[in-house]
């Protein structure tokens, strides 16, 4: 992927207890990913997950933690930040889809919210 040749990867759940057990010690392989990013470039990665299905795609603000600890950790910054990295790739890796496509499963974005997102990235 650094390389350029992937432009994403897709993950299943996996069982976390497992790997812990083995001495893995990031909370989920998202984390893991984008620490890897960040060893090979020095650049700090934001790790953002995406579920997707052709009718919608979802992304949480926050990842690998149990829902009853979400309202402490949702902050402000954490919703600006996710959302700012969601529209700043929908931009830059989907922009022929997300400008005119037709195509079932395509990714739409209001142009309001395209001019918007470009401003903030």
């Amino acid at each position: 992927m650094l390389g350029g040749q992937a432009g994403a990867i897709v993950t299943n759940p996996i069982a976390k207890s497992v790997l812990y057990k083995a001495g893995f010690t990031d909370p989920g392989h998202t984390e893991y990913l984008a620490r890897l990013s960040f060893q090979q470039t020095g650049d700090p990665a934001w790790p953002v997950m995406m579920l997707w299905a052709p009718e919608i795609a979802v992304v949480p603000v926050t990842i690998h933690m149990p829902f009853k600890d979400v309202p402490q950790h949702l902050t402000r910054d954490l919703i600006f930040e996710t959302g700012r990295v969601v529209a700043r790739d929908l931009i830059d890796r989907f922009a022929s889809r997300v400008r005119g496509s037709r195509s079932r499963g395509s990714i739409r974005m209001p142009a309001k919210t395209a001019r918007s997102a470009r401003r903030t990235t």
